[in-house]
């Protein structure tokens, strides 16, 4: 049987450092404080087999594109499986031998749904974990449902509210889907009495050639499976061809209105970058006036200043008094009496050009005044309008960036719509395919054959040995856990309606969180142990978040619930004993705040998230 070995989960972007974790066969633990990432690597698993949703974007996350997961096989090659978290898109690597350099290229896309050209996701998953596909019992009416990935994925991943939910931890969160996870499980178990059958629209049944009749079957399940896998979340009906057109042509004319908008947008910028040019150049020419008569102005207060100086000079000449020689005591002769009396005159010609000059300066300096007052008001509406047309240029590119998005957001639903439309066109296809073959089953000329009646009970039937020997594995895990939520001996049994466990006659959904959580893993490790021990196909691998730390789950609103919410210490170093010790041949993962005892650690690989000397690293992105 094929059985798979996790190796590595890697979280990357071009140019930040990946975020990477290593596992190995048998027991690993990822342990460590809260928020460092513990529950965002269960995430990128569960992303990485099938999930719609990508892990929940966080601080530390943001930049990262991708998930890539390594793994081993049984026959000693190794898979590489991505998927983008932006558009979920996923690729895979050709297998190659574990002992080789994992390939540069060569990456092969993997399609959401079933695609007649390339391989689905689901289907690689189910190949690699040598699971074969088939037909699941949608209800009890009849109706059919593929098994897909995530029917596995349920009971080889468990998240950690779904690990303490009351609903038995074979279902998923989707009522509508628990008759199809009920018979996955009987299916995985190889316990299912009474597969679903391909119904025929025709009274009787009819013999055809050797193998035709086989194969027309056998076709139609192939195309149910197609069927399942290309339905959309909607599940629309083929008269919704219709619909999604219009839609199609309603998001293409809101994307037309849309990128008219843009270029109206765009002109407006244009012409708004033309007048802020204008403004600045007009500012700037402003300006440069305003300087020029600055200077002019300081060029005529330096002369006034001169002016000034020249008539003091002469006003101080002319107060000078007649004195003696200062020789000899006598009075000046008259004829030099006359010439300072003629340089006194001409001091007062002086005084008087001066005089004038500084009037006839200071008339200039008043209309120069008036002229830079003038200037000054047109440089401040110069700058004003060069303002109003920047803060203009930045609303409108606003308006532009704004614009553009709703462009893009409205081209990416034409995209998406006519997708869906490419979707739908194909379920069609597949719907009349499967009509004309059910039509081909009631045509074919051959005797008439009884046809058995259809069973009164659409319910899935299991193989009660089958369950019984299930229950006492499980009861097997409990007793080596040193379960003490129940008296002994215990006793498992399994409601097989509800999925529901039972031990000592106590449904698992009577007790606290934390029994919930422990019976949540002893089911799911127990399915392991069940599938491994009859060689049925399982992919060999169990992921447990929080399987010893319950959370408080915010959809519960009382806290009547938390009562029990810690297990003992006894039955936490049993439970790490019991898998540290027993399952070096499968693999068991488990993310928890708990840690296990010291002397268990050779014989596990432990991770541990914190940032004392004890821990590995400080988180999942580093």
């Amino acid at each position: 049987m094929k059985r798979i070995t996790l190796a590595m989960l890697e979280v990357t972007n071009g140019s930040l450092p990946p975020a990477i974790l290593d596992f190995q066969a048998g027991l690993n633990v990822l342990s460590g404080k809260e928020n460092r990432g513990k529950s965002y690597a269960f995430s990128c698993l569960d992303f990485l087999f099938g999930a719609k949703a990508p892990p929940e974007s966080n601080r530390h996350s943001t930049g990262y594109e991708r998930a890539t997961l390594y793994f081993s096989t049984s026959d000693r090659k190794r898979g590489v499986m991505r998927r983008e978290f932006k558009d979920g898109g996923a690729e895979m690597l050709p297998y190659h031998p574990l002992d080789s350099d994992v390939p540069g290229d060569g990456w092969k896309k993997l399609t959401k749904g079933h695609s007649s050209k390339r391989e689905s996701l689901a289907g690689y998953w189910l190949d690699a974990m040598g699971i074969t596909p088939t037909s699941l019992r949608g209800n009890a009416s009849g109706s059919l449902k593929a098994l897909t990935i995530r029917y596995i994925a349920h009971l080889i991943l468990i998240d950690e509210l779904r690990i303490m939910d009351k609903r038995s931890p074979a279902k998923s969160s989707q009522v509508v889907a628990w008759p199809a996870d009920i018979d996955a499980l009987a299916y995985v178990m190889n316990a299912r009495l009474n597969p679903p059958e391909v119904a025929v629209a025709v009274v009787q049944a009819i013999s055809m050639p050797p193998g035709v009749r086989e194969w027309i079957i056998t076709e139609i399940a192939r195309i149910d499976v197609q069927i399942e896998e290309s339905a959309t979340e909607s599940n629309p009906g083929d008269d919704e061809l219709t619909l999604v057109s219009r839609r199609a042509e309603e998001f293409a004319a809101a994307s037309d209105s849309a990128a008219s908008e843009l270029r109206e947008v765009l002109v407006k910028i244009t012409d708004a970058q033309t007048s802020l040019t204008a403004a600045r150049s007009q500012q700037t020419a402003s300006r440069e006036v305003l300087e020029r008569l600055k200077l002019l102005r300081e060029y005529y207060e330096s002369d006034l200043r001169r002016l000034a100086a020249v008539n003091e000079t002469a006003f101080l000449l002319e107060q000078l008094n007649q004195v003696p020689c200062p020789t000899c005591f006598h009075p000046f002769d008259a004829e030099s009496l006359a010439a300072s009396d003629v340089a006194k005159d001409y001091l007062r010609d002086i005084q008087r050009g001066t005089k004038a000059e500084a009037k006839k300066i200071a008339r200039i300096q008043a209309d120069l005044d008036e002229t830079l007052a003038s200037a000054r008001q047109g440089n401040e509406q110069a700058r004003g309008s060069e303002r109003f047309w920047s803060d203009v240029l930045e609303f409108m590119r606003s308006m532009a960036e704004g614009q553009s998005k709703r462009v893009a957001q409205a081209h990416a639903e034409v995209t998406k719509t006519f997708s869906e439309l490419g979707r739908l066109a194909q379920r069609k296809s597949l719907k009349d395919r499967r009509n004309e073959l059910l039509a081909q089953l009631g045509e074919m000329p051959a005797e008439e054959v009884e046809v058995p009646a259809d069973r009164e009970d659409g319910k899935t039937q299991f193989d009660q040995a089958a369950v019984d020997d299930f229950c006492g594995i499980v009861a097997a895990i409990l007793e080596a856990w040193k379960w003490n939520y129940t008296p002994r001996p215990i006793a498992v049994e399994l409601d097989l309606s509800t999925l529901e466990l039972k031990v000592s006659g106590s449904a698992r959904s009577s007790f606290g969180k934390a029994a919930r959580a422990l019976l949540s893993s002893a089911f799911l490790i127990g399915l392991m142990d069940y599938c491994l021990g009859k060689d049925l196909p399982h992919p060999g691998f169990v992921v447990l978040d929080s399987p010893l730390t319950t959370k408080q789950d915010s959809r519960v609103a009382s806290d009547a619930d938390e009562v029990g919410a810690e297990v003992s210490d006894d039955v936490l170093n049993a439970f790490f004993e019991h898998l540290a010790l027993n399952y070096s041949d499968r693999q068991v993962i488990i993310i928890d705040n708990k840690e296990p005892p010291q002397h268990l650690m050779p014989r596990i690989n432990h991770i541990r998230f914190g940032d004392d000397r004890l821990a590995t690293r400080a988180g999942f992105f580093g």
